[in-house]
């Protein structure tokens, strides 16, 4: 895991207190740690310092990464060293995490108007070459409040839990 103060840990599958294994690469220390995530396929572990989010795709070929100024997620490809635009979208990207299913996405991202100040939260789960499966607008659940993270469990036939900074409470759908 990230920790903003204390660099990367790891916490045993049964959980319990966190291991300190990294403040630092190379000699230079982390200043902002805010996600990670691990190569299913290598094991080997990626993470931003007060950057993007991202997530790695099932086969540990490439990254996904949000751009939120400009309303888009990239896509760098580990092998070749290259970045392109995977999708463009009209709302503010944030985190993205991968769904069970092999190739697939969930993505929270807000709509923020700043004159006069609203926001309407969405999620949206694409695949792996772009192509966008779902659109589910939070409004009704996250009335004007920011969602952060939606992250799908395969629990009684699929669980998706949404989370907000600014709620007290987490969303959970069963059926999407």
């Amino acid at each position: 895991m990230a920790d903003t103060f204390f660099g990367l840990a790891v916490v045993g599958p049964n959980g319990g207190k966190a291991t300190i294994i990294a403040t630092s690469v190379n000699g230079v220390q982390f200043n902002f740690l805010n996600g990670c995530d691990v190569n299913p396929i290598s094991r080997e572990v990626v993470f931003t310092d007060a950057g993007q989010t991202f997530d790695i795709s099932h086969d540990g070929s490439f990254v996904l990464f949000s751009e939120t100024t400009n309303n888009r997620l990239l896509k760098y490809r580990l092998k070749e060293k290259t970045t392109e635009v995977f999708l463009n979208l009209t709302t503010q990207p944030l985190k993205i995490k991968r769904a069970p299913t092999f190739g697939e996405f969930w993505l929270a991202a807000n709509d923020i108007v700043l004159q006069p100040r609203s926001l309407k939260p969405f999620g949206y789960k694409f695949k792996l070459f772009g192509q966008l499966l779902l659109t589910k607008n939070l409004q009704l659940q996250y009335n004007n409040t920011q969602v952060n993270v939606l992250q799908e469990y395969p629990v009684n036939g699929g669980t998706l839990s949404i989370g907000s900074r600014d709620a007290s409470y987490v969303g959970i759908f069963r059926k999407w």
